[in-house]
């Protein structure tokens, strides 16, 4: 819940990745003074063949990038 002192200003893009060995997907959902955030990360394949390093690195930035990615509050005036 979000308190009436302030009121969202900015939520991060929804992301959707889908590498075929994993899935990753988010969002942000603001209704009212309820905000919701939501993801998933699925494992397909336990091993990932080594030819398939640099997109599995990909993957790991996209995920950590949309972790650290945060909603703007405001006062509410």
């Amino acid at each position: 819940q979000i308190t009436s002192d302030y009121k969202v200003d900015d939520v991060p893009e929804a992301v959707k990745v889908d590498m075929g060995f994993a899935t990753y997907e988010s969002k942000f959902e603001v209704n009212g003074s309820t905000l919701r955030y939501w993801r998933e990360y699925v494992v397909r394949n336990l091993f990932v063949p080594a030819d398939k390093l640099p997109e599995l690195r990909r993957f790991e930035g996209m995920v950590g990038a949309d972790e650290m990615s945060a909603v703007v509050l405001k006062r509410a005036q």
